[in-house]
């Protein structure tokens, strides 16, 4: 390794980009420079620390074993300067030229998004919204930087991947309009429809299912899946049919498919939404405004929070 004097600082901060989005393409972006500029980056840098640091992948780059040795420093050198030097500036939302990423469920895209657009629309208006599915793997999508901030249910999280809770959702039956049940329903009557049950995706996720079994629903479901959006098809599809969903998409559902929506006579878990960002961005201007934002949208919505 070269002299520490004959490294150029601004070098650093293409390790990180490098680092945070394993993409020659996609650090050229979120830097806003040319791919050719980080080439040129990445050659210096492999020439000081004698190392070849990133190595070409089939969808871009993966750091050596020695890059990733230098992360934790070159991730919080970078960070401390941000903070230091433009993390102070405010975020202007009026003005700002931006695609803000979020990764939800397809329940909470169908819930959510209009309504958050409605916001941008308002207070962001040259900012577009895109929303990717990371399910599974979402700590690496916020590590990367591929997504700002993820929306789900409880998952688990490294020291590294902060949250904090938006609402609780409250669990409703959603059922067929010729159910033979009105307005509420008990436990017995639940055990004599067929039922749609939701799964999830991997065993770090929360299992609405067993969460439902400690309430004393026993079903043995006629379909298990892990899309929120084939429920009401399926429910439409039979009179015998029900599924345990949450409040605001079983209204969807009802007012787009004309089905009903039960209350339950019985107790069911409520489960809880939180939004997940990196520590990274613990101080960054424009996560701050958009958890903000996300925190704000969801506490005025009266009828997201338990009466």
């Amino acid at each position: 390794m070269r002299n520490q004097g004959d490294l150029d600082l601004n070098l650093i901060v293409v390790f990180d980009d490098l680092l945070r989005h394993r993409s020659v393409t996609r650090a050229a972006l979120a830097g806003g420079v040319t791919q050719g500029t980080i080439s040129k980056a990445l050659k210096k840098l492999r020439l000081y620390y004698d190392d070849p640091l990133f190595l070409k992948t089939n969808d871009g780059v993966t750091p050596t074993p020695k890059a990733l040795a230098m992360e934790p420093d070159v991730t919080g050198m970078v960070r401390a300067a941000r903070n230091s030097l433009i993390g102070r500036g405010a975020f202007e939302p009026s003005t700002a030229q931006r695609t803000i990423n979020l990764s939800v469920s397809d329940g909470t895209e169908l819930v959510f998004i209009p309504a958050l657009m409605a916001h941008l629309r308002s207070l962001a208006p040259n900012c577009s919204l895109r929303t990717i599915d990371a399910l599974g793997r979402e700590r690496e999508a916020l590590e990367t930087g591929e997504i700002d901030i993820a929306i789900y249910g409880p998952i688990k999280t490294t020291g590294r991947i902060r949250q904090q809770k938006l609402f609780d959702h409250v669990m409703v039956v959603l059922a067929h309009r010729d159910c033979p049940f009105n307005e509420e329903i008990t436990i017995e009557q639940m055990a004599t429809l067929e039922h749609v049950a939701i799964a999830p995706t991997r065993s770090d996720r929360l299992s609405i299912e067993a969460q439902i079994a400690k309430a004393g629903v026993q079903r043995s479901p006629a379909l298990t899946t892990p899309h929120w959006l084939i429920v009401p098809h399926v429910v439409a599809g039979n009179p015998s049919t029900v599924s345990i969903v949450p409040r605001k998409l079983a209204e969807i559902y009802r007012d787009l498919f004309g089905l009903k929506v039960l209350t339950p006579r019985f107790d069911l878990p409520l489960i809880e939404v939180l939004q997940f960002w990196h520590e990274r961005s613990d101080f960054d201007p424009f996560n701050v405004w958009l958890r903000t934002l996300l925190k704000q949208m969801f506490f005025k919505n009266a009828d997201l929070h338990v009466r």
